[in-house]
């Protein structure tokens, strides 16, 4: 199986369940202050479903490959007993089609499918417009409860059975190598952060990465010596539109394995060969010799490398792609982690620690899209596919899960209508005014909120394909 179909698979995988655990709070809030749900689906199904299925008549029924049930315009009393309509108090369970999130139907309430047909009677007790604020409250912001729970849950479940290793800055000995823009901030390869605006770094990780994108000043320590360096008001700003990572440490490329058939194997590379020249540059970055061969795909590069005691050279000629067909040794063959493990209470404090961490700091990023060039780096499907493993890695897996589940949170609770946010938005509004929004206003906002997020779904996908 190709290292690209296991990403895919994951990201079918993780999607599946966030988006089921988003409805699933929905549906079990509406449940429990009455309200009817009238179909819960995974994935959309516009005009048939893959399968469906519901109690009818005391008894599940399920249809495979049919079509969606019109709007009944007719008494109940009127309909046959075995008439799916005829029983509007059960859920219609179901999978759709279009693999591009889920939905829950409930009743009474304007959403995504646009279904307005049953909103021109006077609303009923059993409908969510005909209940109180504080029972909608719940029911709107469930979703985004059950997928912050859950992101904190799955922190929790992968720090008790995997525990954790812990990374410090000072770990890699080697020191980090810059993209161009810190290098013009005053960064050198081979500087190890300690400070940032006076504060210790000491776990490197994303939160720390965000301190130094964040800091007005950032001591390194240099060699022997420590030098301050003062950051660029608008260096966050430029890191992002540049999508590259301005750090990252370094690590040697030398060769752990070569892929048969490949520009490697004809090449003549073996196992343990270490890279040290490429075109006449002088490294043996592992992320820099990636970066060249990604330059001259398709084009002859020379190499050298050290094998055993003795320099050689070939010339090799990268795919497409920009690959040769070896995998690298990793950081573990040449830096010393720590790893701890923990008990479930310890698990789960820190579990929600890192939940909390990860919201605040995923809010703070946000910022970023609203700059100059921060829609160039929206990104879509493809990715969030790149951020998995091209092998089957559970711990990982799990991780990304937990992380995309905290953006599923934040990114529906923000007030755009056609998201949780935008429904808690006007919902805020009555409960304020007391006064609710007309049902034209909020069948125009939710097709304007649909519209909006249809646009940015399409341009963060096209942003994959031409980035």
């Amino acid at each position: 199986m190709s290292g690209v179909l296991v990403q895919v698979l994951q990201l079918i995988l993780s999607l599946t369940i966030l988006v089921v655990a988003h409805e699933a709070g929905h549906f079990l809030f509406a449940k429990l202050f009455g309200v009817r749900v009238e179909r819960f689906y995974m994935f959309f199904n516009p005009w048939r479903s893959i399968v469906k299925m519901k109690k009818v008549n005391g008894k599940w029924k399920i249809k495979f490959f049919s079509r969606n049930t019109p709007f009944n315009d007719k008494p109940i009393e009127e309909l046959d007993d075995n008439d799916w309509r005829k029983y509007p108090d059960n859920t219609e369970f179901g999978i759709g089609w279009l693999p591009l999130g889920g939905y829950c139907k409930i009743a009474g309430m304007v959403d995504e499918s646009m279904d307005t047909k049953g909103l021109a009677s006077e609303p009923k007790k059993w409908e969510y417009r005909g209940i109180s604020t504080w029972k909608r409250l719940p029911i709107i912001t469930g979703g985004v409860l059950v997928n912050f729970v859950l992101a904190i849950l799955i922190f929790s479940g992968v720090l008790f059975h995997y525990g954790s290793v812990d990374v410090k800055f000072t770990d890699f000995t080697r020191g980090y190598e810059y993209s161009d823009i810190a290098k013009e901030a005053g960064f050198e390869d081979g500087d190890v952060p300690v400070e940032a605006d006076g504060k210790p770094l000491d776990e490197y990780d994303t939160n720390a990465i965000r301190s130094l994108m964040k800091a007005q000043t950032v001591v390194v320590s240099r060699g022997e010596e420590r030098h301050t360096i003062s950051i660029p008001g608008d260096f966050g700003q430029r890191v992002v539109a540049s999508g590259e990572q301005f750090i990252s440490p370094i690590l040697p490329f030398v060769i752990d394995s070569v892929l048969q058939n490949t520009p490697a194997a004809k090449a003549g590379l073996q196992k343990n060969d270490s890279l040290t020249n490429i075109n006449g540059i002088t490294t043996s970055s592992f992320k820099k010799i990636v970066d060249i061969m990604a330059e001259n795909k398709g084009k002859n590069v020379t190499l050298h490398f050290m094998r055993d005691t003795t320099l050689m050279a070939t010339v090799i000629k990268p795919d497409s792609m920009g690959k040769i067909g070896v995998t690298a040794k990793s950081f573990a063959e040449y830096y010393t982690f720590s790893r701890h493990e923990y008990g479930l209470a310890e698990a789960l404090s820190n579990g929600a620690t890192m939940g909390v961490k990860n919201l605040t700091g995923y809010v703070s990023d946000f910022r970023y899209v609203f700059g100059e060039d921060g829609m160039k780096n929206l990104g879509g499907f493809g990715s969030i596919t790149q951020s998995f493993s091209k092998m089957w890695d559970w711990e990982w897996f799990w991780e990304m899960t937990a992380l995309l589940s905290v953006i599923l949170a934040f990114m529906n609770i923000l007030p755009i209508p056609g998201l949780d946010g935008g429904h808690l938005m006007f919902l805020l509004y009555e409960m304020v005014t007391g006064k609710k929004p007309s049902q034209r206003v909020l069948e125009v906002s939710q097709m304007i909120g649909m519209i909006l997020l249809l646009f940015l779904f399409f341009y963060a996908n096209i942003n994959d394909i031409f980035r």
